[in-house]
């Protein structure tokens, strides 16, 4: 038989359960356990989740097995090194305590906490540090800690200069041979519950601040997260303020389409000007929309990535009350303009009345007086059409209708609509020009008729499509003649000239052909000179 193998060293193994506080150092502290069992006297230490971790996520020590130290100095030595390091360099006090609460070691930072020498320290035990628990509390705690294996708490402890300082405490059970000894890390936390509480008291500061204003006031951060809103705010938009944190400020625009606006609009502003000033639209948790002005600007100046912050004005009443205001210039303007176009529309009449006696009295000035009649009625006729209507446009086939009325001396008109269902509406200012040039359209075409055959009177045709009207006017028997080019003013009588002057430059076009014996006139006009959609009932008139 061979020589016995001699037995493995193990190494201490930490198993966990669950992931351990960022903010806390037990990773540091297991770890640091592990060499102070070297040190103590022990080579092995196993922590197993025998038991439940507690609420902190740590698992207890429940097995350290104890043996003598083995023959390898070296390692020892290297141990008991590593042991020193790491104690002295901890920010975080250690002891190490007996169960009987003395002090048996210390490192230098737990001397600094308290402000002893290292031997007036170790002279000392727990119950001469401890404040907040008397010498019953602190052994009833101790006992605690050896059962359960380890104990996370904050507590305050007594400096030499009699003043406490807060300390949160990790402390650890070692059992040992004799008795089980305790393994203590304190950290001065004083200074981080100052900044928590001086922290909180400004938040509440802030925040009282911000409920007393009575302007509505909100933060959102880079994302569109509302992330703070005051009293004032949650008021106007029917919501408690625990409703509106945390979610996206989309929910408090009508559409995605304002919210995606005003947010372009608004920091666009803010990235040239540094503050964004918008009128919007906001939606209210009783789904009312109310016009709302708001004014924007970044939290730390010229940086969109740490959020907004945005005060929030309702304007509906001004707005509404400017929307009446206008509505009530518009009616005020109209009717003012409907009175214009009557008067002008009696004052054309009467010039009407006088032409009429004119050509009576003088039979040999009928020819040249009936041109101008004809035109000067064809104004009264629109004016008259403009007065009727409240809002003061000319539909096509109203202005068409009013200029075939039955007047004296006109000629024979067959007019046909090939669009009941559609309409075209000319903007005011386009209904007199308009109206001369039909009429001279109509009024040439049965003055350069052959042959005056009743039985054939001049055509006029019009449909309106979605985007044009197109009328035609047709007179037969008749002809161009020779050389005719309307667009070169080639050809074409006093009455064309006119028509040709009197044509818009845009939006209008005008040819004319030639169709077997009959003469094809052809206006078509698109925008801006017509509007075309889909026929409306008519407005009231006065």
């Amino acid at each position: 038989m061979g020589r016995p193998r001699k037995p493995r060293r193990e190494r201490w193994p930490v198993a966990t359960k669950g992931p351990l506080p960022a903010k806390d150092i037990v990773l540091f502290h297991h770890s640091l356990i592990g060499l102070l069992a070297v040190r103590i006297g022990w080579d092995r230490l196993t922590m197993d989740h025998v038991l439940p971790p507690d609420d902190e996520g740590l698992a207890p020590i429940t097995a350290i097995k104890e043996s003598r130290k083995g023959g390898n100095a070296p390692a020892q030595n290297l141990a008991d090194q590593e042991y020193l390091t790491i104690i002295q360099a901890s920010l975080d006090g250690f002891w190490k305590v007996a169960a009987d609460g003395r002090l048996i070691d210390c490192n230098e930072a737990a001397c600094a906490m308290l402000g002893y020498r290292r031997e007036e320290l170790l002279a000392l035990a727990i119950r001469d540090i401890e404040m907040r628990e008397d010498d019953e509390e602190v052994a009833a705690h101790m006992r605690l800690v050896i059962a359960r294996g380890h104990d996370r708490f904050e507590t305050e402890h007594r400096c030499k200069d009699g003043s406490g300082i807060l300390v949160e405490v990790s402390a650890y059970c070692v059992p040992g041979a004799e008795a089980p000894l305790l393994l203590v890390f304190c950290r001065d936390i004083g200074e981080r519950r100052q900044a928590e509480t001086t922290l909180g008291e400004m938040q509440q500061f802030k925040q009282a601040i911000l409920d007393a204003v009575t302007a509505q006031v909100a933060v959102v951060d880079r994302h569109g997260v509302i992330v703070e809103v005051n009293a004032a705010f949650c008021a106007m938009m029917g919501y408690a303020a625990e409703e509106l944190v945390g979610r996206s400020a989309r929910m408090l625009y009508p559409s995605d389409a304002e919210f995606e606006r005003a947010g372009q609009e608004k920091y666009g502003q803010i990235s040239g000007e540094g503050i964004g000033r918008i009128e919007s639209r906001l939606l209210t948790r009783d789904g009312r929309i109310i016009d709302v002005a708001l004014s924007s600007a970044p939290i730390v100046p010229g940086n969109l990535a740490r959020g907004i912050t945005f005060t929030v004005e309702d304007i509906t009443a001004r707005k509404q009350s400017e929307r009446q205001r206008l509505a009530h210039e518009a009616r005020q303007r109209d009717t003012l303009i409907r009175e214009v176009h009557h008067r002008i529309k009696n004052h054309l009449q009467g010039v009407l009345g006088l032409m009429t006696n004119s050509i009576a009295r003088h039979p040999e000035m009928a020819e040249a007086m009936e041109a101008i009649f004809t035109r000067v009625n064809a104004i009264a006729k629109v004016y008259g059409l403009q007065g009727r209507k409240p809002d003061a446009h000319v539909r096509f086939c109203d202005l068409m209708e009013t200029l075939l009325e039955g007047t004296p001396g006109a000629p024979p008109i067959l007019l046909r609509n090939l669009s009941m269902d559609m309409e075209a509406i000319l903007s005011p200012q386009e209904g007199v020009p308009m109206a001369l040039v039909i009429n001279e359209l109509i009024t040439n075409a049965d003055k350069h008729r052959r042959a005056k055959d009743v039985g054939r009177p001049v055509l006029a045709i019009f449909r309106i499509d979605s985007d044009r009207v197109t009328l035609t006017v047709t007179n037969a028997p008749a002809s161009l003649p020779d050389g005719f080019d309307l667009a070169a003013g080639t050809g074409i009588n006093t009455g064309l000239g006119l028509l040709k002057a009197l044509l818009p430059r845009t939006g209008a076009s005008l040819n004319y052909r030639q169709e077997g014996n009959a003469v094809v006139a052809e206006l078509v006009l698109v925008a801006p000179l017509v509007n075309c959609r889909a026929r409306r009932p008519d407005p009231p008139e006065d």
